[in-house]
């Protein structure tokens, strides 16, 4: 007959949650009742964050996942969030854009950043911001408005 064990996380391999349970950006508590921000994993250590800083943390330390309270959202709330966003997606048309105003797109998972000239017929110039060339812009692109930048 043959024996076949089978691994279960013990108290003292408390390393194995952390390879393979707890992600980047998980809420991870510690022993000492803090709790840090996961981001990778090292050898003896992982790297948390809390307030802001990065932290090299002994693996001992690790005392468990920090359970996210999640309050329910009604279902009407959740259709208004659904549809607001997919207004800013789709509601924005090259046409409403301000001579001088910044814009980007994306092409080919790479955003493009310009400053609005003018239409001409069916392209939009827009001024590289570095470079100051203009550049004819299909539009069949996706014009996405810059709003905040600081």
């Amino acid at each position: 007959m043959e024996n076949t064990t089978t691994f279960t996380p013990s108290e003292r391999d408390f390393d194995w949650e952390l390879r393979y349970m707890v992600k980047e950006g998980t809420t991870v508590k510690l022993k000492n009742g803090q709790t840090a921000i996961f981001v990778r994993l090292k050898q003896k250590k992982f790297i948390g964050t809390m307030d802001g800083k990065n932290y090299d943390i002994p693996i001992t330390w690790y005392a468990g996942i920090v359970e996210k309270e999640t309050t329910p959202v009604s279902e009407e709330e959740r259709i208004k969030k659904c549809l607001a966003e997919l207004e800013k997606i789709q509601g924005f048309d090259y046409h409403n854009l301000i001579k001088g105003e910044l814009f980007y797109i994306n092409k080919k998972e790479n955003a493009l950043l310009f400053i609005f000239d003018k239409i001409s017929g069916n392209k939009v110039i827009g001024i590289n911001p570095i470079t100051n060339i203009p550049a004819k812009i299909d539009t069949s692109f996706t014009f996405t408005r810059v709003c905040d930048i600081k």
